[in-house]
């Protein structure tokens, strides 16, 4: 079952709390939308030869290692410690 409901959802720094995003919330039409395109896109990813597949996630780990310091900046130093 599907709540509809006005209320939006809210994306929190967890270092500060601070509110980074608002995104409203989907009605069940628009929730049925966003599914099946996601399942589409799955499909379209899993049918694509792995080489392909494993130079785009090499890509994105690129991009995300050449943006740490960027990202480091929004991690407590007490969850780096309960990591390990």
């Amino acid at each position: 079952r599907i709540m509809e409901t006005d209320m939006p959802f809210v994306s929190l720094n967890p270092a500060t709390g601070q509110v980074m995003q608002t995104h409203a919330a989907l009605d069940a039409p628009g929730l049925k939308q966003v599914l099946q395109q996601t399942h589409a896109a799955q499909q379209i990813w899993g049918q694509a030869p792995v080489a392909l597949r494993a130079e785009a996630l090499r890509n994105a780990a690129s991009r995300l290692r050449m943006q740490r310091d960027r990202y480091a900046q929004h991690i407590k130093p007490s969850s780096i410690s309960q990591s390990k």
